[in-house]
């Protein structure tokens, strides 16, 4: 199975806020069709912006790991097959 976006044991403070407690969601590509959306839903200080954050190499993991087409979400090839609109 092809994984898209990965976040295993994920977490992520800011201060004294813990955005993010070992989060882990996994996107699989082979589920998703050509022109879906995926969307990520959930009540404010859920924490999505902080997930998509990780997925995306724009903020790193206090623990865990974040992976995009199973690379480093911070490397440019990884990106290239990603679209966001936050």
């Amino acid at each position: 199975m092809t994984v898209a976006a990965e976040l295993k044991a994920v977490s992520k403070t800011f201060g004294k806020v813990r955005a993010l407690d070992t989060m882990s969601l996994e996107i699989s590509s082979l589920k998703i069709s050509a022109g879906e959306i995926v969307a990520i839903l959930g009540p404010n200080g859920a924490g999505k912006t902080t997930a998509i954050s990780l997925m995306l190499g724009l903020r790193r993991p206090d623990t865990g790991i974040a992976r995009i087409f199973g690379q480093d979400p911070r490397r440019a090839q990884a990106r290239d097959r990603t679209g966001v609109m936050l």
